[in-house]
Parts: C-alpha cells; structure tokens; sequence
C-alpha cells in the first residue's frame, strides 16, 4: 500500500466521538467501528474487510462486521477455533498473516480461510477491563496488505476504540452476539467497553503521539473539530506530531507474578525509542535498530512508528520472525554462508520484505549468489568492514575487491557497514567512532570510485551511536539503548532513570556480616536469568536499580549475591527488588515472555518473538 494512500490528516479521537454521539446503542456503535476501520484502511486495488470479536468466559462471537463477508470470515476462525484474530483477543498480541499460501501458525483453519479467497490478515486486541477480551478483524484478499503504517492504524483505532464507549441509553444496552451459527450462545457485554487501566494479563498497547499525555500540546476543540474528516481517512502513523511523554519520577513495579521475572517499564521505554529518533534525525540519518536486543515483535512496530527505516537482525531465523510479525525492511548484519536451504528461506523472506544481508569474503558472495540461482539480484548485500572491533570484516582497502567478486556473481551491492564493538569501554566510545567513521569514509569512497553509485554507509553501537556523523554514515544500527542495561549504566551512556528493563527479584536468605562489615543476601535470579556476561570493568554481575550502592559479587544459576553497604538495613526477607542485568541482549534471549508496566501498574504481557532463532 503506497504511503500517500494510507491515511490522510483526521482526528481519530473525534471521529469516534462523531460515532458515539450519532449511535444509539454499542450494537450500531460497533457496527460504524468495523465499517470505519474497514472504510479507512482500504486503499486502490486493497479492499479490507473488519469484523469485531467479544470473548467472555466459554462463549466466544462476531459482535460487529463492516459487511456480511467480514461475519463470514469471522465464522471461519470461530469454527476452527484458532486464527490470527482470536488469537490477537485472548493473548493480548498483534497478529500478521503477510500471506496465507505461506502460513503453517493456524492449522486447518489456513485451508479454510485461504479457500474463502483472503489471502492476508491482521488481528489486534482491543483494550478491555474485566473477565472480557475483544479484537479488532481484519482482512484482505490481496496479499501484504497489512504494512507497519495500517498495523499502526489499526492499533490507534482499537485503543481509541476502547475509550469511547456510546453514552446515555446505549451504556445500558447490551452487547449482542449475532453469530448465525447454531447452538452459539448469546452475548451480553453491557458496560465492559470503557477505558481506563487494564491490569493482569489484559492486553497491552502502546501509547502513541495522539494519546495526548501531560506534558504534550493539546489542540484545541475547534482544530480538532477541523481535522475531524478528510477523505475518509485517518491520521497517518508515524507522523511526528505531539513529543511522546516524558516521565520524572519512577515507581518500582509490582507485577505481583512469580520471581524472577522480566520486567519492561513501557514508559521508559517509549521515552528511550523517541530520544534515538530524535537524535537520528537532528543528524539526517537513518535509524535502524539492532532488535536483536529486545527480539519483541510490539517493541519493532513502536520503532518503527518513530520512524525507523527497517529492522537490523543477527540471523535468518530473527528476520523470519519479525517479517512474519509484520516489519517490511530487515538488514541481517552478519557475513552469513549460505547454503540451499538457507537460500530458499532468504527468498521466501524477499517476497514479503525488503532483504539485505552481509558479505565480508568474495567466497561468501558466491556461495550466497549459488544458492539464490536465478534470483540472486532479489537480496541485496551490504560489505562488512572491521573498523578496529577485530571480529568479522574487511579491511577498507579489500572493500572493493569483495563489492566486485558479488556484483560479478549478480548480487546487487547496496553499501558498506561496520560495528563499532571497542567502544563498549570505559572512554572507548570517541575513539572507535574515529576508527569507525575512517574506515566508512574510506571504503565509501572507493566504492563509489569503483562505480558503484550512492552507497548505504551504515555503522554505530549503543555507546558510538550518539557520536556519529552525518557526514560519513548514512545509517545507525544500535540495539541496546531500548532497554539500557548495567554496562551502558556504567559507562555513562545512560542513567538509572532511563533503564526500561529490569528483573523482578525475590530476597530468598540473608547472611549477616561482622560488626562493620558488609551484609549480604539472596536473589532468586542467577545466571540463567540474568546472563553471564560481565565485562573485566564491570563492578558487578549487574546492579540494583533502587540501590545504587550495593553490588552483585557473584553469580550462579538461581542465586545472586548481593553485597550490602555496611551499617545499612538488609531489605527483609520475601521483598522484591530491580536488578539490572550487565548486557540485556542475554536475558532477552533466556525468557519466553516479559511483564509490561506502565505507571507501576502491571499491563500484560509481550511474547519474545525471535526468542532462540539463532539459525
């Protein structure tokens, strides 16, 4: 779907507030739903078909459809009972379907579906308090038609959605279920569709530029009014508008599930995704972020909403994942050798996203170009170069010689990247952006000498990334600053405050010291938590978010040791404390999901999507 079709300047808020006040109960409220959402993410030659989903306890049913094909879709997933909306509903999740040809998620619910002649789809949950869980419908007929600017549509719209219950007679109306299957129960839902907090497993959605929090510029009614309808369309995502929320104070979280436990703090978080977006585009450079680092599908699309041009992955398997999940541009940063199959799952990549991979050899240029065949020109490749970190790469010099050797092998040669690795030390973060900005500016230029015109020059780490130049690199790839993590703390290139992830932690035994000498006591969160990782400058095997003078001496599997400064209380026995791991990329990949908070307050839960896809 081209950008300039998706959604023209309207106020979404207002739009269903047009929708409240003109409905005169939550069956015809939710029926202009499903019609709007349909009506507003179709565009020329990509009809999109919605149907509304209410799940309570043992009954399950289509509630609202912009047509009868949308209800009939629905019906599908409900006989099955399985499919990307019904999943979307009861997980809390965002669910992308690029192609159905292609899907092996659903069962026979993908036949089904499939022979119904929908070949793409997208389900997104709706926000609801209580025992309730609703979902937001989508469908195409077209392939692909779900991009990170409709799926950022749709989430806006399902929020909203949930916020904008219709007044007066229809808060007393109940909420029907019009399903004409046999034997269905029928649904009552008569004040569940109001907003507010959403705690428990409760599904969680971002909070985007138009939710107006404090500290953002409010328009007034009248502009609004004036916004309100414009083609039929909506806000286009993305767009930078108000400044995302910025938080002073923090408030320990109290997920109140069992320990240890992965905690994300989404304001953090949001905050830590917008500064990089910002300072990427002060600059007039890309941004694309290494998910490696967090490998969370929701915290992709928040990325690139801020306006990322696409993901940086380590691996096949990491790319398969977000391109499933919806992400349309992925760099796998890695000199990969490729074999057959390998080749065929790069090509099943490249029909549903734009693909480019490593090369750092004239061998692995040809060994990559082999196993694509006839199709090698459908990849693109960027040349490693090592620019002082002394891992994989070419020296500037050789970046020629191997941009050649894969050209000549029909690979179409899109640029040059590094990473920068030595900045990860104390004081290390200017010299290696020297060493990293030489090297492009060198490689570059050759490139560009050999005939090989506009090349992507592409660089940076979390430490460096801050410190590049527009002037030589033309893309950023850091991963850790999402998160930070007790490395970047430590080395000054973040603060305690900007920390968004940390995990939960149960004091499990103390072990008194001499008379002023230090305490020390147990954490039930070990290595197989926490990683293993610790740097030969770190001063611990994490720290404590709260506690800044204490340190984590040792490690194993289940326990942390922490050492307390002497003369101090030990936090009691059963309290709950906020390590910080040392590299944050290793507990990511230890978990299957983590708890989201915002506020404080406990939101749901985010799956780690490309969670052990290291191949």
């Amino acid at each position: 779907m081209a950008d300039d079709q998706i959604l023209g300047e309207v106020s979404l808020p207002g739009m269903l507030q047009d929708m409240v006040l003109e409905s005169s109960d939550v069956n015809e409220f939710l029926d202009g739903l499903a019609k709007l959402a349909a009506d507003a993410l179709t565009s020329e030659g990509s009809e999109v078909f919605c149907g509304v989903t209410l799940l309570r306890p043992r009954v399950k049913g289509n509630v609202a459809s912009s047509s009868e094909q949308a209800r009939l879709m629905d019906e599908v997933q409900y006989e099955f009972d399985d499919g990307p909306c019904l999943r979307a509903a009861r997980e809390g999740q965002i669910y992308v379907v690029p192609d159905f040809r292609s899907e092996s998620r659903f069962g026979d619910y993908t036949r089904a579906i499939a022979g119904h002649g929908v070949r793409s789809a997208l389900g997104v949950p709706i926000p609801l308090d209580g025992l309730a869980a609703a979902g937001l419908n989508l469908y195409s007929t077209r392939e692909n038609a779900f991009d990170e600017a409709v799926i950022a549509a749709a989430v806006d719209l399902a929020r909203e959605a949930s916020k904008s219950p219709p007044h007066g007679r229809a808060r007393r109306a109940p909420l029907r279920h019009r399903s004409s299957a046999p034997g269905r129960d029928e649904l009552a839902h008569d004040d569940r569709c109001r907003g507010g907090h959403h705690h428990g497993a409760e599904p969680v959605q971002p909070r985007h530029r138009d939710d107006h929090p404090q500290g953002c510029v409010q328009r007034s009614e009248q502009e609004t009014r004036g916004r309100r309808r414009s083609g039929g369309r909506l806000d286009r995502p993305g767009t930078p508008r108000d400044p995302l929320r910025l938080v002073s104070g923090r408030v320990p979280p109290a997920s109140g599930s069992p320990t240890p436990d992965v905690v994300v703090d989404l304001d953090v978080l949001e905050r830590n995704i917008a500064a990089m977006a910002a300072s990427a585009q002060e600059r007039g450079i890309a941004l694309r972020p290494h998910a490696k680092t967090h490998k969370i599908a929701e915290i992709a699309h928040l990325q690139v909403a801020a306006g990322a041009v696409g993901l940086t992955v380590a691996t096949i398997g990491e790319a398969e994942a977000f391109v499933a999940r919806g992400i349309g541009d992925v760099f796998i940063a890695y000199p990969l050798w490729v074999d057959e199959r390998d080749g065929e799952r790069l090509l099943a990549l490249a029909d549903r996203a734009r693909v480019l991979v490593g090369v750092d050899s004239a061998e692995g240029a040809l060994q990559l170009a082999r196993s694509l065949g006839s199709d090698a020109a459908r990849i693109g490749v960027r040349v490693e170069l090592d620019s002082g970190h002394h891992r994989s790469g070419v020296l500037p010099g050789e970046a020629v010689g191997v941009a050649r050797a894969a050209a000549a092998a029909g690979l179409e040669v899109r640029g040059v990247f590094t990473f920068p690795g030595h900045s990860y030390g104390p004081g290390a973060a200017r010299p290696a952006v020297a060493d990293e900005q030489a090297a492009l500016s060198a490689a570059a230029a050759a490139l560009v000498g050999a005939g090989f015109t506009d090349p992507a020059v592409s660089g940076g780490s979390t430490p460096s990334a801050r410190l590049s130049s527009g002037d030589t690199v033309t893309e950023l790839r850091p991963g850790v600053y999402v998160f930070g993590d007790a490395q970047q703390w430590e080395l000054g290139h973040c603060r305690p405050a900007d920390i968004a992830l940390s995990v939960e932690s149960t004091v499990v035994s103390h072990r008194r010291g001499p008379d002023g000498g230090p305490h020390r006591f147990i954490l039930d969160a070990g290595s197989k938590v926490l990683g293993s990782d610790r740097a030969a400058w770190a001063t611990g095997h994490g720290r404590l978010l709260d506690h800044h003078d204490a340190r984590i001496v040792a490690l194993s599997e289940h326990h942390a040791t922490v050492e307390w400064p002497p003369g101090g209380e030990l936090p009691p026995l059963g309290s709950r404390l906020r390590v910080v791991p040392n590299h944050v990329c290793m507990t990511i990949n230890l978990v299957d999901e983590v708890q989201v908070v915002r506020d404080g307050a406990a939101q749901g839960r985010w799956t780690v999507t490309a969670r052990g896809r290291n191949s």
